[in-house]
């Protein structure tokens, strides 16, 4: 047996329109989680203060908008279970949700939930890219908007959730790390977690931040073979995937070939301007996969005698 205690850390901004029932629906889990961190990023629609009494509910409050990533690393912090529920403020567990997923973790690192959207129809990430995970890395997560991880876990990863992002590709570029660093993770189909609708189309600010964000994981995992073997958002063919999205009618209002060579020049410049940084975190990064693999090693030939 391990100790099922769980803490549940869920980012919040601007989240007030889903956040009572995401609450309500955690707390009416059996069995209910031991602690819930609630991290309000600097919201302007008053949603986390407006929130009835909840037992074991403990908010923090950023001074300024810093990121889901942040977030989650904070409460990754101020809580101590040995079992870390990282929850969307839009997302709603139902009924014996997360007992499937306790008994799922079993033999595991992290698990996930089927996720749905509201109408019953499959949670997709196809409006952003086709797949995101193949071969080996297949039962990870496609996003983090509701897993269940060890605690003992991130010790293996070369640190938490990467707070360069404010938005977008933070989960991507955690979860490669969790595959890089030979995590084992399981979907629980007979879990399920429900998703509030997002919108259709995608806004120019959000292009903008797609494309940013994607080059700075490929910059800062190059030449990794994780990223041609397991990953199919990332390749240099993406930025040229991305335009056509966009002329395609996704993003609305749909921009014009003057505008969307200026959120393209943008996102490059943004990573021009932390390459420094960026390069930094690359040979971090490789010396990790070297250790990684010198530890294989090592494990595989006491294996082998």
């Amino acid at each position: 047996m391990f100790d099922t205690a769980i803490a549940a850390v869920i980012p919040v901004y601007n989240a007030g329109a889903t956040l009572e029932r995401c609450l309500s629906c955690l707390s009416s889990q059996v069995p209910a989680p031991h602690e819930i961190v609630l991290i309000d990023d600097a919201s302007t629609d008053g949603g986390p203060a407006a929130l009835s009494p909840l037992d074991g509910l403990r908010i923090l409050r950023t001074d300024r908008r810093r990121g889901a990533a942040h977030a989650r690393n904070l409460g990754l912090k101020a809580t101590t279970a040995p079992l870390l529920l990282f929850l969307d403020a839009d997302v709603y567990l139902q009924p014996g949700a997360l007992a499937a997923m306790l008994e799922a973790i079993s033999g595991h690192d992290l698990c996930h939930p089927q996720l749905r959207f509201e109408d019953g129809s499959p949670f997709s990430l196809n409006d952003r890219y086709p797949t995101i995970w193949k071969g080996a890395a297949s039962n990870l997560p496609s996003c983090s908007a509701c897993f269940l991880m060890r605690r003992e876990a991130f010790a293996r990863l070369d640190g938490p959730f990467d707070e360069t992002f404010l938005i977008y590709y933070e989960d991507t570029e955690f979860f490669l790390r969790c595959h890089l660093a030979g995590l084992r993770s399981r979907p629980v189909p007979e879990a399920l977690a429900l998703h509030a609708a997002k919108p259709r189309h995608w806004t120019p600010q959000r292009f903008r931040l797609e494309v940013r964000h994607n080059l700075y994981v490929q910059l800062k995992h190059f030449p990794s073979s994780v990223q041609r073997s397991s990953c199919s958002v990332l390749g240099p063919a993406m930025p040229i995937w991305f335009c056509r999205w966009a002329r395609s009618g996704a993003v609305q209002p749909r921009p014009s070939n003057v505008e969307l060579a200026r959120l393209l020049a943008e996102a490059f410049f943004w990573n021009l301007l932390r390459l420094p940084f960026t390069l930094r975190a690359n040979l971090r990064y490789r010396s990790y996969c070297r250790h990684l693999a010198s530890r294989a090693s090592t494990r595989a030939g006491a294996t082998a005698r």
